[in-house]
């Protein structure tokens, strides 16, 4: 009976170092869980979404399109500014 009962706490010594192992195991995933949350969380919070930047690249293109039809413009003034006799060679 007494090698009975030894093994039955052997076995049950060994039951709750596992349980606890597995308790510890469990308590740093759910920090490491929580840790990754918060960063999620942060990072949701100070960094923009695509969406954000759709008004800015609206605004962009169509400044860039006035910027084009401007140089455009310009250009063509400066061309109709000088005759083809202008550039032609003098000699």
């Amino acid at each position: 009976m007494l090698d009975n009962q030894i093994v039955e706490w052997v076995v049950g010594g060994l039951i709750a170092l596992v349980a606890w192992l597995g308790k510890m195991q469990i308590n740093s995933l759910q920090k490491r869980i929580n840790d990754q949350e918060s960063k999620i969380e942060h990072i949701k919070e100070t960094y923009f979404k695509k969406e954000d930047f759709k008004e800015f690249k609206q605004e962009l293109w169509t400044r860039m399109d006035k910027m084009e039809i401007a140089m455009e413009a310009k250009i063509d003034t400066v061309i109709r500014a000088y005759r083809l006799s202008d550039f032609q060679d003098r000699g």
